[in-house]
């Protein structure tokens, strides 16, 4: 006879599928295509795509610090990759953004062709971001 403790150690137990209808989590169907490559800072969640990257944005803060580099929005976050020894005093995960926690999302086309994007989050975190000419839509 099973325990109460060996019910909670064992999440599967109390669920009304019998056993013998389970499958097995290697015959459990998964995404089709290769898994996408992750980034230095963070892996990819699972079933999180890549849907743009680019290689050369400028990050703006708040107290008007900028810095260089790559930018890849997912379908769950928008991830800036600052360069190694940029803006150290801001932790990594200052600069990844999930999408729920966006408030406010602005565009702007610039004379020069670029695409200024200001990210309002909920967090109160606000970054703005210089695209090329090209790499964005503005309203």
């Amino acid at each position: 006879m099973r325990s109460a403790v060996d019910a909670l150690d064992d999440p599967l137990a109390a669920s009304p599928v019998a056993s013998s209808e389970r499958k097995p989590a290697a015959a459990r169907p998964r995404a089709a295509g290769p898994p996408p490559p992750s980034s230095p800072q963070r892996p990819y969640l699972r079933g999180e795509r890549s849907l743009m990257r680019l290689p050369c944005v400028v990050l703006e803060l708040k107290d008007g610090s900028r810095c260089e580099g790559p930018c890849e929005a997912t379908d769950y976050r928008i991830r800036f990759e600052r360069p190694p020894g940029a803006m150290p005093h801001l932790p990594d995960s200052f600069f990844e953004v999930p999408l729920g926690c966006l408030q406010r999302v602005i565009t702007k086309a610039l004379p020069d062709g670029r695409t200024r994007l200001i990210l309002d989050c909920k967090d109160v975190r606000a970054l703005t971001l210089f695209l090329p000419p090209g790499a964005g839509a503005a309203a």
